[in-house]
This record gives C-alpha cells, sequence and structure tokens, in this order.
C-alpha cells in the first residue's frame, strides 16, 4: 500500500517528475560521456608516453636515472644488442639518445630535448 501511494504522489505532477526525469536522464548521459571521454585522454596520454619517450623497456647506464649524463653510454652494447636480436619475445627494437640542453638566442634561453633514433631493427 505504501508503494502505491508513493507511486501516486509521484505521478500527481506530472510537469516536475517529467523534469525530475529528464534531469536523472541528461545527467546520466553527461556522467557516461565525460567518463569515456577521460578514458580515452588516458590511453591515449599512455601511449603517446609508450611511443615517444619511455617505451615498454628502457636499458641504460645504472646511474643514468639519478644523473642523465651523455657520457653514461652502455659499455656491453654488442651483447644487449645480440640478445634483443634473437629473443623470440622481442618484435622489433631501437637505439635511443636523448639529450638535454640549452639554445640561445639574441632574445632568450630555452631548453631542449634532443632525441636521437637509430633504426637498426624493426
Amino acid at each position: 500500500m505504501l508503494l502505491k501511494l508513493a507511486w501516486c504522489n509521484v505521478w500527481r505532477n506530472k510537469l516536475r517528475t517529467s523534469i525530475m526525469i529528464g534531469a536523472m536522464v541528461f545527467g546520466m548521459v553527461g556522467v557516461i560521456l565525460m567518463m569515456g571521454f577521460m578514458n580515452g585522454i588516458i590511453d591515449n596520454l599512455v601511449k603517446n608516453a609508450i611511443q615517444w619517450q619511455t617505451s615498454h623497456i628502457q636499458i641504460h647506464q645504472k646511474n643514468y636515472a639519478i644523473n642523465p649524463d651523455i657520457n653514461l653510454v652502455i659499455d656491453d652494447e654488442p651483447q644487449i644488442t645480440s640478445l634483443l636480436e634473437h629473443a623470440p619475445e622481442v618484435k622489433a627494437w631501437t637505439s635511443r639518445t636523448l639529450v638535454n640542453g640549452m639554445i640561445a638566442s639574441a632574445r632568450s634561453t630555452r631548453g631542449i630535448q634532443v632525441n636521437d633514433v637509430y633504426f637498426l631493427n624493426s
């Protein structure tokens, strides 16, 4: 009986009920669209970061993360190259050199990052 009374009360003012139902539907559609939009943005950011910056895996000198110096090169590069070429799990690999620096003109000075990619194997 209480449920029947509530149902009748909801539809007593049809305009108010229609406006509330419309607002709830509009809000839910907005939330679903925004969640899809944000998931797409996050997925795109992750894919771009993997593709253009970090890759799936990095091999570098032990102290490079602490001090990214250009002189910290990999000593046993032929051994690592051979291992990557013969690993069945590796689809493709490239060698990269990342160098941070400054560039100056008469008006300003800017920080730059030079990305050098060697296409060794694909």
